[in-house]
């Protein structure tokens, strides 16, 4: 009788550990007897379900614990970015993690009373990526009810992927099936392509970004940028480009790397994407993204956020593409991205490339942007330099104010628009006639110039010193009698004055009648250009004539009349 009662007893916890829904818990890492395939297991017993579960003396916990859970406080996820305040971990969680936190020995069991030693194990507790600790912020939260967005959704029915339900909580029973491994990492469903996170994670845009897309490979040079992936391509890989729900090397957003700029770094030196990045990062002027770290949120608002400049202010990784655009609409590599708009305005998503680029230089006093050239009106805020409303500006925002502008060169004409990476960008960039990458990432010259751009008086005249300004205006014609200001080859051949003494790049707010008319971007540098004998320091237009007042080289013009 005493045999008929503990065989009736042991039927269903049999039928649990090799149910025909399951492959048989033996066959997997999860099996830590004597059989056991994986390096982890001991030589004295040959139980496989002892190890979880005992029919007898169990711990007041279902499914029939064989294992005591101590009283142990886990540190739990948390970010900036998270709909929820996950609490302690519960449930099937919290038995997974009576081995998986290292402060219980796998061997130590309820019943029997034992504690078997274990092979390849740390004093019987797990090591690696298995033993996840007490400190779960770098880890995928769990025991908590997701709150469905326009981002995050309950898996669909027949999804492998299924929450508590009992009380509707994600565990880590989840996304692992602790008694069959033909995925790896005991996961329910094959994660390639991602398509586990997917079951829960639907990124705006994500479907047509190059990191779910591309096909492109690790040459194995620098860092692995698949730390915890067997897959061996962008594509497949997916989500894992830059997250890992386990031991993640940035807790917050769970990266793979340490640091934002560590996840971007590992890819995109020219070991994965064709493009190094980095190197044109390294030169005289850029936007050194390695300079900061931990500063970025997500969730920041762009006109009262901190000084910093990470790769994500500039690209949205769940939504870049190689699509192209025309100016001033934003192409694929800022899809996505947030910016502000001409008055300021936080967007959260920008349509221009421009907006993209005030958020920092112009939308945001945290940035202290400091005047490049001290300027009769000072135009160090690009938001209002480049607006239409300006009497002159660089057609960044809007087509430009002149109706006539004969030095332009074939490819432009006065209703064209510009972006601000045709000024701004790498002067090794394929847009520069090299191979490098496009975009304002560094530049051998100041302020992330593609191009030459010299502004220092009295520098000897030649169309390399102002490569930057002939790239768009003709040279031949700029200093001939076509040019709508006739004398430009006398101030810029013949007395040696760079371009920008007279000419502020961005665009000039209207002034006072006290510093004259702004038209033709003319700001004057006064570095440079000085005040006259009487005081003044201005141009003033007509419909025919241009009248200078100022003094310049030891000139003074009181004023200097021209022929327009």
């Amino acid at each position: 009788m005493r045999k008929h009662f503990f065989f009736i007893l042991y039927i269903p916890l049999m039928l649990f550990c090799t149910s025909p829904g399951h492959a048989d818990v033996a066959q997997t890492r999860h099996n830590l007897s004597a059989s056991g395939p994986g390096p982890v297991k001991t030589t004295e017993t040959t139980g496989i379900c002892v190890f979880c579960h005992t029919p007898h003396s169990a711990a007041p916990l279902s499914p029939l614990w064989n294992k005591d859970i101590g009283p142990v406080v886990y540190t739990t996820y948390s970010s900036s970015t998270l709909s929820v305040s996950p609490g302690q971990p519960d449930g099937a969680s919290k038995l997974c993690l009576s081995c998986h936190d290292g402060t219980i020995a796998l061997g130590n069991i309820r019943n029997p009373d034992v504690t078997f030693t274990m092979a390849n194990t740390s004093g019987g507790l797990l090591t690696g990526n298995s033993d996840l600790g007490t400190d779960l912020s770098n880890d995928h939260p769990v025991s908590f009810v997701p709150q469905s967005s326009p981002e995050l959704v309950n898996p669909g029915a027949g999804d492998p992927v299924t929450y508590d339900k009992a009380s509707g909580e994600l565990q880590c029973t989840s996304c692992h099936d602790p008694h069959d491994d033909p995925n790896g990492n005991f996961l329910v469903k094959s994660n390639i392509g991602s398509a586990l996170c997917k079951s829960c994670h639907q990124k705006s845009m994500y479907e047509s970004c190059d990191h779910n897309t591309s096909t492109a490979t690790w040459n194995g040079s620098g860092t692995n940028p698949w730390p915890f992936s067997s897959y061996t391509n962008v594509a497949d890989n997916s989500c894992g480009n830059c997250h890992t729900p386990h031991n993640a090397g940035t807790p917050q957003r769970l990266l793979t790397q340490n640091g934002e700029d560590g996840v971007c770094k590992a890819c995109h030196t020219g070991n994965v994407a064709a493009k190094d990045i980095y190197t044109a990062m390294n030169r005289l002027s850029g936007h050194f993204t390695e300079n900061y770290s931990g500063i970025h949120d997500p969730a920041e608002n762009v006109t009262t956020m901190p000084k910093h400049v990470e790769c994500v202010d500039c690209h949205n990784p769940h939504a870049v593409n190689g699509t192209t655009s025309a100016a001033p609409l934003v192409n694929g590599a800022l899809r996505g991205v947030s910016g502000a708009d001409l008055s300021g305005n936080a967007v959260s998503e920008s349509i221009n490339q421009y907006q993209v680029c005030i958020k920092c230089h112009g939308s945001n006093s945290n940035f202290n942007i400091i005047p490049s050239t001290d300027r009769v009106i000072d135009t160090a805020n690009i938001r209002i330099a480049i607006n239409p409303s300006n009497p002159s500006y660089h057609p960044i925002a809007a087509q430009g104010q002149a109706n006539s502008v004969p030095s332009l060169r074939p490819a432009y004409t006065t209703s064209s628009v510009i972006y601000c990476t045709d000024c701004h960008n790498s002067n090794t960039s394929v847009n520069a006639g090299g191979t490098g990458p496009n975009g304002p990432h560094g530049s051998a010259y100041a302020f992330i110039l593609e191009r030459r751009y010299d502004t220092t008086d009295y520098t000897q005249y030649s169309t390399a010193a102002y490569a930057l300004c002939f790239k768009c205006h003709d040279p031949n014609i700029l200093m001939s009698s076509q040019s709508t200001f006739r004398l430009h080859y006398r101030h810029v051949e013949s007395a040696q004055i760079p371009c920008s003494a007279c000419h502020d790049p961005h665009g000039v707010p209207g002034g006072s009648t006290a510093d004259g008319d702004h038209i033709g971007l003319i700001n004057f540098d006064r570095n440079i250009v000085h005040p006259n004998s009487s005081g003044q320091l201005k141009l003033v237009i007509t419909s025919t004539r241009g009248y200078c007042y100022l003094r310049c080289h030891g000139r003074s013009h009181n004023p200097k009349r021209y022929w327009r």
